[in-house]
């Protein structure tokens, strides 16, 4: 398997890049994980993303 390529296991399928819903997750996540703000902003920094990814509604996710 390529070492770009991640398995989504909610999907089913490889993909290259994360879809905006898991990157919403993800920023979620870390938000309830971090310590307090500083750590949650350092935090989403290493991994790449920006805390506006985290906001917005849930999208429904499509059966393939």
């Amino acid at each position: 398997m390529d070492p770009n390529q991640v398995r989504n296991s909610a999907h089913s399928r490889v993909d290259t890049e994360p879809t905006d819903e898991d990157r919403r997750r993800a920023v979620r996540s870390v938000a309830g994980f971090a310590r307090d703000a500083d750590d949650c902003a350092m935090l989403l920094a290493a991994l790449g993303l920006d805390p506006a990814e985290g906001r917005g509604r849930m999208t429904e996710v499509q059966p393939d």
